[in-house]
């Protein structure tokens, strides 16, 4: 590891299921981005000095990790990989003055208010605008399904981070009801991520076979794979069909979070497997489906969702909290 210590620059990282992004933030602007693979390394520790020794960079004083599990004391264990580790001792072998560590849906959270539009893709209809007065959500699907909410911009931005996606699927077809008794049979409960995440590609994918083909087997494909094959020219109906189910299901699965916040302030999608899918999603039954509640379809058609297209908003996200802390003097 490099000794030394950045002059007012914090190490920022984004800890997923299956990619771990750096860079060295100074002040608000974000410098030297890196992105490896977690199944690399056996510990996040061996990740922060392969970067730091690739990059020639100094370690900060301080640092702040965003990590796609729950955040609840000092231990961390990574929900979708093996990683585990004590943020203190961690902080103290990386030699740091201080190490903040966030969900990561909270740090993607951070980041939406201070996104421009040309950042930003509308899914659906026009709208007004989103509404300050109200709340923000971002959801969205990579290796898992993160969810937050965001208070009312113009009374402070108060993030919850919270496991939306682990609560319970709710089938809305004939079709869905197959998949679920499918994967019911399978995990025995079936949430919200055993469909909308990498996996639950690969999940939808499988289920559907089994309700066309009558259990003949087929390959397993991944979700890259299952991804490519739905928005190529060349036609793959089941891997379609797939697609089409995820987006639905994500949908659904949107409206429920705007419907429990009330989230006038609009509804932001993100997470790693979203960017190749916009024109399909933007055509897909997604916001059909959000707005698919019943006698509450009168809210959730006021709500606008956006799709975040720029890179890295979980770093920037990190940034921000970290300058947030040192300008309050609680390091």
């Amino acid at each position: 590891m490099r000794s030394g210590r950045g002059n007012g620059e914090c190490l920022l990282a984004d800890i997923g299921g299956t990619n771990i992004r750096f860079a060295i933030g100074a002040g608000s602007s974000l410098e030297n981005f890196q992105s490896f693979k977690v199944a690399d390394f056996e510990t996040v520790e061996q990740a922060v000095e392969q970067y730091l020794e690739s990059t020639g960079s100094r370690t900060p004083v301080n640092a702040c990790f965003a990590v796609a599990c729950p955040i609840q004391g000092d231990r961390v264990q990574l929900t979708n990989n093996s990683w585990s580790f004590s943020a203190s001792e961690l902080g103290q072998r990386l030699g740091l003055s201080s190490l903040l560590i966030v969900n990561d849906f909270k740090a993607l959270a951070a980041a939406v208010p201070s996104l421009g539009l040309d950042q930003l893709l509308q899914i659906g209809s026009d709208f007004s605008g989103p509404d300050s007065d109200f709340p923000t959500c971002v959801v969205g699907p990579g290796t898992g399904l993160g969810t937050a909410i965001i208070g009312p911009r113009n009374k402070g931005s108060v993030i919850i981070d919270g496991e939306g996606g682990h609560m319970g699927f709710a089938p809305a077809t004939d079709e869905e009801n197959e998949i679920w008794r499918i994967l019911k049979d399978r995990f025995g409960r079936v949430s919200y991520e055993r469909l909308l995440s990498g996996d639950g590609l690969e999940n939808i994918y499988l289920a559907l076979n089994k309700i066309e083909s009558k259990g003949v087997y087929i390959p397993r494909l991944s979700a890259a794979d299952i991804l490519n094959r739905a928005i190529s020219m060349e036609t793959d109906e089941l891997a379609e069909r797939t697609l089409k189910v995820f987006c639905a299901v994500f949908g659904s699965y949107a409206g429920d979070i705007a419907l429990l916040s009330k989230a006038y302030g609009g509804v932001y999608l993100g997470g790693g497997i979203l960017p190749r899918m916009f024109p399909f999603l933007q055509r897909s039954d997604f916001r059909q489906r959000f707005d698919d509640k019943g006698r509450m379809g009168k809210v959730t058609s006021q709500i606008p969702t956006f799709a975040i297209t720029t890179k890295d908003v979980a770093l920037r996200g990190c940034c921000r909290l970290r300058m947030e802390i040192d300008q309050d003097g609680e390091v």
